[in-house]
């Protein structure tokens, strides 16, 4: 039960990451976010890899989570 409410919550802040990261970029690509930083581009990178780290370590949490609960 616990590992699935953990899933959820892994997931859930994956989901979050990426669509952040989304948002980013978008500003960045339009111009509305000016900025002098040239590690930027490295920050959103890692911000990508990091959601989508996230919800890969979410999918076994949520198997296991129904997995406990069917049985």
């Amino acid at each position: 039960m616990f590992t699935g409410l953990m899933g959820i919550l892994l997931a859930g802040a994956g989901f979050w990451d990426l669509f952040y990261t989304h948002s980013l970029y978008q500003q960045l690509k339009s111009g509305k976010l000016k900025t002098d930083n040239q590690f930027m581009g490295y920050s959103v990178n890692i911000s990508l890899l990091v959601g989508a780290v996230l919800i890969i370590a979410a999918i076994p949490c949520l198997i296991s989570g129904i997995h406990a609960i069917l049985n």
